[in-house]
């Protein structure tokens, strides 16, 4: 279970990791039968997988002793809109992609004109090929070409994974300070694999939108950690200090939190019009459509987490927002099915997307 680690050190990441599944939960709440079940398959996980529990926490130096005086006067000369336009000129997408955006527009366009324009960039065309063949899909045969690809997976389906792909290979190339790129991919990559199969369970079609709204859920708070360091660092520290969750220190030292500001750069780069609302209000799905994607991403970022995938220094499970469960028709017994789907996805998927 534990490799190498001795008897003392195994044990002592096992209790490591369920007093972290216990503070996890700490803004959750169990009084949903849901919620009863995923912390116990946590702390069964923590048992098992002791290491996806045990996230360093930021050092905050003595520093957290006038947070609450920060939070309280820095979010007022923060303008999100600065940080868009920063992030707009940093990230800016490539030609291909806006050449697909223009494609996607025109009711002319056919699945070659997609695939001819896709082909013009090597790097996302094996991407998209990565993930074509994947078991994401399992196609009985291997595609090997891009318009074979767009042919089998539709032209929709594919220029949203082409969109979202872009920023991900954007961001690939640059690190954050403060973040721990590979922890903040691996919780987004788990978010997008549950949120396709959420969607799967519960009888969604386009599957891929579900994939690339919960691999850009939290977009924004790279654009934090990327364009204003410093306040990122006292927004982990009140959290830390306050046992908060991240959006609500956001909210405290910005004004603002990391989904309306992924949203607004997903429209500033045109991407559809659902998949920036599904990041803007993954947190609080019920300020949206009630079964639109939001609901899809706000429940797998609460079981990403709460098995183990959590993309920052400092991560609780959030409530679940009532109604959610009921509107997508689930049933308990699917939480055990998402977890399975997840695992048995989840290496290649991480390998396939450059991690």
């Amino acid at each position: 279970m534990t490799g190498n680690l001795t008897s003392d050190t195994a044990h002592r990441m096992i209790n490591d990791g369920q007093l972290n599944v216990t503070d996890l939960f700490r803004h959750a709440g169990i009084s949903h039968p849901v919620m009863q079940e995923l912390r116990a398959m946590a702390m069964r996980r923590a048992e098992a997988k002791p290491d996806l529990f045990t996230h360093p926490k930021p050092r905050t130096d003595g520093a957290s002793d006038n947070l609450r005086h920060k939070a309280a006067t820095a979010g007022a000369g923060v303008d999100p809109m600065e940080i868009v336009s920063r992030e707009i000129k940093l990230h800016s997408l490539p030609r291909v992609i806006i050449e697909l955006q223009r494609a996607i527009d025109n009711p002319a366009s056919s699945a070659e004109d997609l695939a001819r324009i896709i082909s013009l960039d090597p790097g996302l065309s094996v991407y998209l090929l990565r993930i074509a063949n994947s078991a994401l899909y399992s196609f009985p045969s291997r595609i090997d070409t891009v318009s074979r690809a767009v042919a089998l997976l539709g032209t929709r389906q594919v220029s949203v994974l082409a969109l979202g792909v872009s920023v991900l290979k954007s961001y690939n190339q640059r690190p954050v300070q403060l973040l721990n790129m590979e922890h903040f991919w691996r919780h987004s990559i788990a978010c997008a694999i549950l949120a396709r199969a959420i969607a799967a369970r519960s009888g969604r079609k386009d599957g891929e939108r579900y994939f690339v709204a919960g691999l850009l859920h939290d977009l924004g708070r790279l654009a934090i950690f990327e364009a204003i360091p410093d306040m990122a660092r006292e927004v982990l520290e009140l959290a830390e200090a306050e046992h908060l969750q991240v959006v609500q220190a956001e909210r405290k030292v910005l004004g603002f939190d990391h989904a309306r500001l992924g949203a607004i750069l997903l429209r500033k780069w045109n991407f559809p019009l659902n998949l920036a609302l599904a990041v803007l209000h993954h947190h609080e799905p019920s300020r949206g459509e009630p079964r639109g994607e939001a609901a899809v991403v706000h429940l797998a970022d609460i079981l990403s987490k709460a098995l183990g995938y959590g993309g920052t220094p400092v991560f609780f499970v959030q409530p679940l927002d009532s109604g959610v469960w009921e509107s997508l028709g689930l049933a308990a017994e699917d939480l055990a099915g998402l977890e399975a789907d997840l695992d048995a996805r989840f290496d290649e998927t991480l390998a396939m997307l450059g991690w």
